[in-house]
């Protein structure tokens, strides 16, 4: 006897193939993950507390404890080029000097900025691990 052909539209897929599918599938979406900077990056206490900036899933990018002053910011990934855009918020001053220190002194650091656009542009990749803002370093991990 010959196997029948499946039906149109329906798929025979055994138990252990759809448990791989699926296993793939929430690898995929997990590493895809892990290349955005959704979530919160912390800046661990010294000679300043603890500071936190947390990327929402919306472009919003919200600073706790320190940098305040540029509440609400927003934020953008650019899957392509391996880039975070984040355009800063409120009214202080653009931290331009700040920025071009550290573009001189630690290029891999920052890609670019623009103090008109107010927008600073950092790598982001799957070896980030960390965002230098500000003269803080900020890592992926839960603020305390």
């Amino acid at each position: 006897m010959r196997p029948r052909a499946p039906q149109c539209g329906r798929l025979d897929i055994s138990m252990p193939k759809r448990a791989l599918a699926l296993v793939v599938l929430i690898a995929s979406i997990a590493s895809a993950s892990e290349l955005t900077p959704i979530g919160t990056w912390h800046s661990r206490a010294g000679e300043y507390a603890d500071m936190c900036m947390t990327f929402f899933e919306n472009g919003t990018l919200r600073f706790s404890v320190g940098f305040t002053h540029y509440n609400p910011s927003r934020w953008k990934y650019h899957e392509n080029a391996g880039e975070v855009t984040i355009v800063l918020g409120g009214k202080a001053n653009f931290l331009a000097e700040v920025a071009q220190f550290q573009l001189e002194h630690r290029p891999k650091t920052i890609v670019r900025f623009d103090p008109k656009k107010r927008e600073l542009v950092y790598p982001l990749n799957q070896n980030t691990k960390s965002i230098d803002f500000g003269g803080f370093i900020y890592y992926r991990e839960p603020c305390k």
